[in-house]
């Protein structure tokens, strides 16, 4: 918009502060391009649906393949954390239990009740022998005191900003944000969802009040392919890629069929925008979403969404994106806001009843999380 209003000013600054490739990024990204490759056979065999024609399979599963890269894996469960006090107590719990290492990553980190409870239990996990990743961008978490960070190097956890600023090139850059929210625990179980480390995510600020977000806790192969970006994007900070645990195994009663879709400025196409442009399209009753930030993205007034009979977005209320997409059918998606380039993940949820009258009704899932401001 300021571009279209003020472009005598605008244009110069974003020439200096801002671009929209990031080739650096991109070659970055071989690191995880390597570990997808050495997984290639593993992939296969928990690949959820090996056939994408096979009678009762959604044309629309091997589209969002494409997109994010990855196929829909199996032996998955999946738990829906509605909001800050459960996302939280569900994170601790697991970093409290984990026995190798813990992967954490957050766009915002404040040194408040909440951001000292996270300090307290990485330095006792530290000190205890496991391993500790953290990595947190430095626009996001700008008033985050060095002290902090000090006391969390010297219990040896392993600490770094995003690096915006790493390369000649972007030394000025202001755009480049990383606003993913990421915890993984043994390459096990993964947290991913639109919560940050600060007390207002808790409702505690009294300026903002009750505040409506959603999290989303995964286990089986698809945590462990979440911590693939979260492998990534410390490679480009620190460039160096840590011994992390990528085999693949079930969950316990895992059964759920789930895809990982991390996208950003490494994509060659717009990933995240395809994928909801996507999703939309397939619709055939109904679909909603929302954004704790209650912004609308260019894709919901496009008119791919006329495919729908009826659209709505809702505003911070709620954070959850509903579809109608097949007969007795239906899509649900955990939705926050995030700022381009950089996105993260979401939750999609697929039930479709199969064609063949022999296959029991299907399910399969999407992590990941919009970038749409």
């Amino acid at each position: 918009m300021g571009m279209i209003t003020f472009p005598y000013v605008a244009v110069p600054l974003y020439w200096i502060f801002g671009r929209n490739r990031f080739k650096g990024y991109v070659t970055s990204r071989r690191a995880g391009d390597r570990v997808v490759d050495s997984l290639a056979p593993e992939l296969h065999a928990f690949q959820a649906f090996p056939d994408p024609h096979a009678p009762g399979v959604p044309g629309l599963f091997s589209v969002l393949e494409r997109l994010a890269e990855l196929p829909f894996t199996r032996g998955n469960t999946l738990s829906l954390l509605r909001d800050g006090q459960a996302t939280f107590d569900a994170i601790f719990s697991a970093i409290d239990a984990a026995q190798s290492y813990v992967l954490i990553q957050f766009y915002i980190i404040r040194d408040d009740a909440l951001g000292r409870e996270l300090k307290a239990r990485l330095t006792a996990k530290a000190r205890s022998g496991v391993r500790v990743y953290l990595l947190y961008d430095e626009i996001g978490s700008h008033d985050l005191d060095s002290a902090y960070l000090e006391e969390l190097r010297q219990a040896g956890v392993h600490v770094s900003d995003f690096n915006t600023t790493l390369g000649w090139r972007n030394r000025l850059q202001l755009n480049f944000r990383n606003h993913r929210k990421i915890v993984v625990t043994d390459g096990r179980t993964a947290f991913v969802g639109g919560h940050n480390v600060g007390d207002e995510y808790l409702g505690k600020d009294p300026r903002l009040g009750h505040w409506r977000d959603t999290h989303v806790c995964c286990r089986g192969p698809a945590a462990t392919l979440v911590q693939l970006s979260f492998a990534e994007d410390w490679y480009w900070a620190v460039r160096e890629l840590p011994e992390f645990d990528w085999e693949l195994r079930p969950a316990d009663g895992g059964d759920q069929a789930v895809l990982v879709l991390p996208t950003g400025p490494a994509d060659d196409i717009e990933s995240c925008n395809l994928f909801f442009l996507q999703s939309i399209m397939a619709a055939t009753a109904s679909a909603r979403a929302g954004s704790p930030a209650g912004s609308m993205p260019d894709f919901w007034a496009s008119p791919a969404t006329l495919t729908c009979r009826h659209t709505a977005w809702v505003r911070p209320q709620t954070a959850l994106l509903f579809c109608k997409v097949w007969a007795n059918s239906s899509v649900s998606t955990v939705c926050s806001s995030a700022k381009r380039p950089m996105a993260s993940f979401a939750l999609l949820r697929w039930r479709w009843p199969m064609k063949c009258h022999s296959s029991p009704a299907g399910q399969a899932s999407i992590l990941g999380r919009a970038s749409w401001m």
